[in-house]
């Protein structure tokens, strides 16, 4: 078994985060701005099972964010493991799909904000659900509610 370091960098994943920008970049016509992403990469038996990125323009990513959206990522793989190959998962991303991939991303951060260690990472969930409500209005949609609560809810 491949003993792996941090700091690696890996040319596969590299490529794929980096398709994540463009499709990103191209979205929401951000062309400037420091860009970050997150790959994740699940193998079983040695044959990938799933793989998965996201991006963030502006938002600095430490160690603890990078593991809380790798979580987010493997959440949205389906139950049985494969990639969603709908037709409309290739289709092109109108406003209307955007808005609803944006408030997702604002609710999980409000999910995240109650397990958060420390408060530059409350103060970066914050920062993230603000850009994003910034979006929804900046293209006419009404801001997503936040509640910033460290109890967690109870489970129904």
């Amino acid at each position: 078994m491949t003993n792996y370091r941090l700091g690696m960098f890996d040319e596969n994943a590299y490529v794929h985060g980096m398709d994540v920008v463009k499709d990103m970049r191209d979205a929401t016509g951000k062309i400037r701005g420091d860009t970050h992403f997150v790959v994740v990469a699940v193998y079983a038996d040695g044959y990938l099972q799933f793989a998965g990125a996201d991006a963030t323009l502006n938002i600095p990513i430490d160690r603890l964010m990078t593991k809380q959206v790798a979580q987010m990522i493997l959440g949205r793989m389906e139950s049985h493991g494969e990639i969603d190959k709908c037709p409309a998962a290739s289709a092109p991303l109108d406003d209307s799909r955007i808005e609803r991939i944006v408030r997702d991303a604002i609710i999980n951060y409000q999910g995240m904000y109650s397990s958060a260690p420390n408060d530059d990472v409350e103060r970066e969930l914050k920062e993230r659900a603000a850009v994003a409500n910034e979006w929804l209005v900046s293209h006419g949609f009404p801001p997503e509610k936040t509640i910033w609560d460290k109890e967690e809810s109870p489970c129904l």
